[in-house]
């Protein structure tokens, strides 16, 4: 009699201990979907570094040679540099320690304006940015160099594989260059260069950066940050004789970042996890094992679907 009563408490035991079996896997698996909830999704959230211009030169020139000293800060700038000439063709530029790449055109009776851009480049210091014009008849030419921190793309604007035409004007009128962008934060840029020796108004929400006159012409670039997506009008309030003009945008976008599907995230760190968690817990009740079937689905419908949209916008990219 006592030997059954103390198996029947043993067992008795037995079945409590076993009773709370499904509360520990239903406690566990709670705690494991509310933290991948919280936890994961900023995986996918990574700040967007804040464009900013880092430093510009600019010069003109009554011949086919110009040149303006730059000076930048820090690592990674993107430098952009604008040539324009009253005929003949800009050159590539040259600055010591940097590569520029042919970026866009455009020409007009009054000259022509070439971009040029380079990437990743660290801090400059009076760094000499020059250009020379090939052809043309006693052209006259100009230049205007900036560096730009914070980029994080490609380095242009994702929309914007190819850069914007460029529009031109014979006799004055509000220069403008419209044009759509994806990324979340874009630095936009505008150029003029006009057959006038006059001082341009940037356009409403720009920055002019800089603007240089030489006999009858003159070059001026201005820039806004924007933070949304959508069309973007650089534009100047006035010009006067002919003119053409350039628009373009860099892009820092958050989406840029992420390039690792991260909705795989949720399902490699979570479902070894409950598992551990099941194996444990042998024999699993009807109940607990259904919630672990049906914590799958759930786990990759809350976090991991979400997380695979961010790495899919990086990796398009």
């Amino acid at each position: 009699m006592t030997f059954r009563g103390s198996h029947e408490r043993i067992s008795g035991g037995k079945a409590r201990s076993g009773s709370r079996r499904p509360t520990g896997v239903l406690l566990v698996l709670a705690l494991l979907i509310t933290g991948s909830m919280v936890l994961l999704p900023l995986a996918g959230k990574v700040s967007a570094a804040v464009p900013a211009l880092n430093g510009f030169c600019g010069a003109t020139s009554g011949t086919k040679s110009t040149s303006c000293s730059l000076t930048t800060s820090g690592a990674g700038n993107v430098i952009i540099v604008f040539v324009w000439t009253s005929s003949g063709t800009p050159g590539t530029p040259t600055t010591s320690g940097v590569t520029y790449s042919a970026r866009n055109t455009g020409s007009t009776a009054g000259g022509t304006v070439s971009e040029f851009y380079a990437t990743g480049v660290g801090a400059l210091s009076s760094a000499t940015v020059s250009d020379t014009i090939s052809g043309g008849s006693s052209p006259k030419s100009g230049i205007i160099a900036f560096g730009v921190s914070g980029i994080t793309g490609g380095p242009f604007d994702p929309n914007l594989v190819t850069a914007p035409a460029a529009t031109t004007g014979t006799s004055g009128g509000s220069p403008s260059v419209t044009f759509t962008t994806t990324g979340t934060s874009d630095f936009i840029i505008g150029f003029l260069g006009q057959a006038s020796r006059t001082n341009p108004t940037a356009g409403s929400g720009f920055k002019k950066i800089t603007v240089h006159f030489t006999t009858g012409r003159s070059v001026a670039a201005e820039y806004r940050t924007v933070t949304s997506t959508g069309s973007q009008t650089p534009d100047w309030a006035t010009a006067a004789g002919a003119w053409v003009m350039l628009g373009d945008a860099l892009d820092t976008s958050p989406s840029d970042v992420p390039e690792f599907p991260l909705g795989v995230l949720p399902l490699l760190l979570v479902i070894p996890v409950m598992y551990v968690v099941a194996k444990r817990a042998r024999p699993l009740r009807p109940e607990g094992a259904t919630l672990l079937l049906l914590a799958i689905p759930i786990v990759y419908i809350l976090i991991g679907r979400r997380t695979l949209d961010v790495g899919r916008v990086g990796a398009s990219k």
